[in-house]
């Protein structure tokens, strides 16, 4: 592919969409179609209304979510490490997007009231899509400079949503009347056909992956994990947008894992009309992701992180003070605008202020950083659902983390290209 898209800097054109690029935003469409698709939408409603039999469904549910969340949190820097220090960026990735792949098909297998081997298998699926994700992003250093980061970025992520698409329709046979007894055998085939989307996705893009090289060190002393965390001031800006990106991706991961139930729950939304909101979102998401690319290299990344905080409050107040038909809609549009544009700006921020050469390491300690707070957010949310009975006042919660991450990132400085 020809040097196809370019970035302003200043007098100068710079060119940011090369065949690594291409390779690397492509991993996401095979990725997407786990992550858009099974964490949201399909698992929830097949565990919650065909597998869990008892009481403390939402409790169960946010659990597992937390306990999968600080699971890979935990292994996320040490796998990065382990990566950075011998080169082993494309064999680990390649093995965690098989795991959870097959984990996803063996989804089929779970029976009515099979509520922890659905669990347990789902926790395998999610963990190893998580542990995967920083080993990914850990190739955009190297293949974006610090004025294409925010655009190479944005195109990932714009991209991946086409996965979920792809996902959406060809399991919407299966899954459009819901997970009961009469169409629980059919709704279990749907997680075969998303494996089998995810594995005919990311094989061409994991063999074009290999091609490229991370730089590396590993023969050069390096500070231990301890060490690195000790001395955080010498990476201020970095750890910073951490604390920051904590918090927020706190109510971003409670948002996607309660969605589904939310909108059944409060608005009475079919599983077609659950689909259709996932479809809006999705949809909604691919040209903002990629708007917000742009946007953030042209007017800057702070600033667009900012709109994206505002736009996830108006969301947040939608759902849950919105009544009729329309409020779902428009919590699906407001959804779509700003679910890839916030992960994939926040992204290309901590890219531009982390070492190259331990890219695999930071992406691990912003894995490790999302996935310990976010753990807190659902398991928050289950529990106040579960008390009190209220759905609303639950979503309300996240709400705390939104505004404590944009007071800090308020204060980071970084500077922007």
């Amino acid at each position: 592919m020809a040097q196809a898209g370019r970035a302003e800097t200043g007098d100068e054109i710079e060119p940011w969409l090369d065949r690594r690029v291409a390779a690397w935003a492509t991993y996401d469409v095979a990725s997407s179609a786990y992550y858009g698709v099974v964490p949201p939408s399909l698992f929830p409603i097949f565990y919650l209304t065909g597998v869990a039999t008892g009481g403390g469904g939402f409790l169960s549910w946010g659990a597992t979510v937390s306990l999968a969340l600080i699971f890979a949190g935990c292994l996320a820097p040490i796998v990065g490490r382990m990566a950075d220090r011998n080169g082993w960026h494309w064999p680990l990735l390649a093995t965690t997007t098989a795991i959870y792949c097959l984990a996803t098909a063996a989804l089929s297998l779970v029976n009515q009231g099979e509520a922890a081997f659905a669990l347990a298998v789902f926790a395998l699926a999610q963990a190893s899509y998580l542990l995967s994700v920083p080993l990914y992003e850990a190739y955009l250093p190297a293949i974006a400079t610090p004025r294409t980061m925010a655009r190479v970025s944005g195109f990932g992520w714009a991209l991946g949503f086409v996965g979920g698409i792809i996902a959406i329709a060809a399991a919407w046979t299966f899954v459009a009347d819901g997970a009961g007894p009469d169409n629980f055998n059919r709704y279990r085939q749907s997680f075969v056909v998303i494996a089998a989307i995810i594995f005919v996705l990311a094989i061409p893009s994991l063999v074009a992956i290999r091609r490229t090289s991370i730089p590396s060190t590993p023969s050069s002393p390096r500070p231990s994990l301890a060490d690195t965390l000790l001395n955080w001031r010498e990476h201020e800006a970095f750890f910073k947008l951490l604390l920051a990106y904590y918090l927020i991706s706190d109510a971003m991961v409670t948002i996607a894992a309660f969605a589904s139930a939310f909108f059944s729950g409060q608005f009475g939304s079919t599983v077609r009309e659950l689909l259709t909101l996932l479809l809006i979102v999705t949809v909604v998401a691919l040209p903002a992701t990629l708007a917000s690319g742009f946007l953030a290299s042209r007017w800057g990344q702070k600033k667009t992180l900012a709109v994206c905080i505002a736009i996830w409050i108006a969301a947040v107040m939608v759902m849950a003070f919105g009544q009729g038909a329309w409020a779902p809609v428009l919590a699906a549009v407001l959804l779509g605008m700003v679910f890839g544009s916030t992960q994939c700006v926040f992204r290309s921020l901590l890219g531009q202020t982390m070492p190259r050469s331990r890219a695999a390491e930071f992406f691990g300690f912003n894995a490790w950083a999302g996935r310990m707070s976010a753990a807190a957010g659902p398991l928050i949310y289950g529990v106040i659902a579960t008390v009190s009975g209220s759905q609303r006042l639950a979503l309300l919660s996240v709400l705390v983390f939104i505004l404590a991450g944009a007071w800090i990132l308020r204060g980071v400085r970084v500077e922007e290209p």
